[in-house]
């Protein structure tokens, strides 16, 4: 996964800036399939912290069961959610976890 479209900075991390109840934010990043066979693309998120964040807090993505093929690029789009009800939480963090299976 990639920042930018000629695949030379790699995401690592994801700065969302300062997010207001009820609100959304986009993250657009390039995936690029760098194995041999076609694949299926997944994604979850682990390790929030706080744990209570999840309660509040979703990310989702506009690839879920994409399938993909060897050397094929696609653009992704990160979206992140703040439920209006939050509350107790003035800063989070949490993994990103993108699995491709064939």
């Amino acid at each position: 996964v990639y920042k930018d479209v000629d695949f030379t900075v790699s995401v690592t991390q994801i700065d969302w800036g300062v997010l207001e109840p009820g609100t959304t934010k986009n993250f657009t990043a390039y995936l690029r399939n760098e194995s041999n066979v076609p694949i299926f693309l997944n994604m979850t998120s682990q390790n929030w912290n706080p744990p209570a964040a999840e309660s509040f807090i979703s990310v989702s993505w506009d690839q879920e069961g994409k399938r993909l093929e060897p050397d094929q690029v696609v653009s992704v789009t990160f979206t992140l959610s703040v439920s209006a009800d939050i509350s107790g939480v003035t800063s989070f963090s949490f993994e990103i976890v993108i699995t491709g299976s064939g």
